[in-house]
C-alpha cells in the first residue's frame, strides 16, 4: 500500500493525506503535464492549461472517462493532488485525467468553470486517440473542485441538452467531496481554520470569495448564479455529495436542501454524511469510505451507462 500525501492549503480542504491503494505501475500508462488549452494570461502572455492522464493497459475499450478537479480555494492547489486517484481509476478500467484551471484573483468567475467545461470537450474531441467512450464521462472534485464539478455538470445539462454529445460538456455523473452547493452559506466557524486560511491566502474567507466573485456581498446575484443549487434541472447528471458533520466551513443544511431539490427534479442522487469527518479527503475517507463510495457511484452511473446524456 502506498499513501498519497497531498497538501491543499486552507480552504482547499486543509487536506493532509489520503491513504489508498494506488494502481500497480504496470497496469496503467501515465502521462503528465500535457496541454489541453491555451488562454490569454492576465499579463497578456499565453497561459497553457495542463493535464495528466492515466489509461488502462489492458482491456479493449473504449473506456469511460473521469475528469478530476483539484481543490485550492479557487486560487491555489494543483492537478497533481489527484494523481493517485487518477491512477487508481485507470486501474479500475477508466481513462482518468486531472486538470489545472485558471485561478483567482487574476481570473474572476466564471473562468474556472469555463476551463473545466473546455477540458471535457477537449477529451471528447480526443476520444479516438485516448480510446475514450464520449458518452460515458464523470467528474470528481473536492472543496472548490467539487463545487466546479457540480457547476460543470449542472450548467451543461441546462445549456447543452440539445447539443450533440461529441461537442458537449455534459457528463453522466458527478462526485462532490465537500464542495459548497450554496456559496451564500459557506462560512468559517473555526478560529484555527480562519488563521490557516489567512496564512495561505493572505486574506480571510470573505476576501477569497471577493477574489473569485468580485464582491463580499452574500446577497449579490452572482452568489446565486455561481451556486449549484440554482442550476438543478430534470436533465441534471446523478450527483454524489460527501460532507462531514465536523466540517468547519460547510453545514449540512444546504446539502440536504440541495439533494432534496435533485430528488424533486427526478435526478439520481446520494448524500453521504460522515459522522465526525472534517473538511478533508483524509477525514471523509477514514470515517466514511468516501473513495470506495466514489468508485461504486461511477461504476453505476458512468461505467454502467449505455446511452449517455
Amino acid at each position: 500500500m502506498r499513501r498519497l500525501r497531498f497538501v491543499t492549503v486552507a480552504l482547499a480542504g486543509l487536506c493532509v493525506a489520503l491513504g489508498m491503494v494506488s494502481a500497480a505501475a504496470e497496469s496503467v500508462k501515465i502521462e503528465k503535464n500535457l496541454v489541453y488549452v491555451v488562454r490569454e494570461g492576465a499579463d497578456g502572455k499565453k497561459l497553457q492549461l495542463r493535464y495528466d492522464i492515466a489509461r488502462p493497459l489492458s482491456g479493449e475499450g473504449p473506456f469511460p472517462l473521469i475528469v478530476c478537479v483539484h481543490a485550492g480555494g479557487w486560487q491555489l492547489g494543483d492537478k497533481k493532488s489527484y494523481r493517485a486517484i487518477m491512477a487508481e481509476l485507470a486501474s479500475d478500467g477508466y481513462v482518468a485525467v486531472t486538470v489545472n484551471y485558471r485561478t483567482a484573483p487574476k481570473f474572476k468567475w466564471p473562468a474556472q468553470l469555463e476551463d473545466v467545461r473546455t477540458a471535457i470537450r477537449f477529451f471528447r474531441a480526443k476520444a479516438d486517440e485516448f480510446n475514450i467512450d464520449p458518452a460515458r464521462v464523470g467528474l470528481v472534485g473536492d472543496d472548490c473542485g467539487g463545487h466546479l464539478s457540480m457547476m460543470a455538470g449542472l450548467v451543461a445539462a441546462e445549456e447543452e441538452k440539445d447539443t450533440p454529445i461529441e461537442q458537449s460538456s455534459r457528463v453522466q455523473a458527478v462526485v462532490n467531496f465537500f464542495g459548497a452547493p450554496d456559496l451564500r452559506e459557506a462560512r468559517v466557524e473555526s478560529d484555527w481554520v480562519a488563521a490557516q486560511i489567512f496564512i495561505a491566502f493572505q486574506t480571510n474567507f470573505d476576501g477569497i470569495m471577493a477574489d473569485l466573485l468580485g464582491t463580499k456581498d452574500r446577497n449579490a446575484p452572482i452568489y446565486v448564479e455561481a451556486s449549484p443549487f440554482s442550476h438543478v434541472s430534470a436533465g441534471a447528471p446523478p450527483i454524489l455529495s460527501v460532507i462531514g458533520t465536523a466540517d468547519p466551513i460547510l453545514k449540512l443544511g444546504p446539502f440536504k436542501t440541495f439533494h432534496q431539490s435533485l430528488r424533486d427534479a427526478g435526478v439520481a442522487e446520494e448524500l453521504l454524511i460522515v459522522e465526525g469527518a472534517k473538511h478533508s479527503n483524509k477525514s471523509i475517507d477514514k470515517y466514511g469510505g468516501a473513495i470506495a463510495k466514489m468508485h461504486a457511484f461511477f461504476d453505476k452511473h458512468v461505467k454502467g451507462s449505455a446511452s449517455g446524456q
